[in-house]
């Protein structure tokens, strides 16, 4: 598990993620480059991804979903981006990152 996109959090977010052991990646870190996503995949050594976004991980200044606005988000050609580069698509190839076992 690697939640991307996470930049509002509650109280009780911040302690389960780290109780967890995981990884988190706020959209800063994912705005220039997917390789942080892409290098955490590639040291589970998981063969299979299932990919899921929060409705709260985009970007309320392009589309407002569900729970409100929550500015400064994932845009839909950066989440685009992550799903295609996590595919090892065109798109990875392009940009150098490679997918998930480069």
């Amino acid at each position: 598990m690697a939640p991307a996109g996470l930049h509002s959090w509650t109280d009780d977010d911040i302690g389960n993620v780290a109780a967890w052991g995981i990884r988190s990646f706020a959209p800063e870190e994912l705005r220039s480059s997917t390789r942080p996503v892409l290098d955490q995949l590639a040291a589970t050594g998981c063969s299979r991804v299932a990919v899921h976004f929060d409705v709260d991980t985009a970007d309320s200044d392009e589309v407002r979903l569900g729970l409100g606005a929550e500015p400064a988000g994932l845009t839909g050609g950066q989440v685009r981006l992550i799903v295609a580069d996590i595919d090892g698509g065109p798109t990875a190839r392009r940009r150098g990152n490679g997918g998930p076992t480069a």
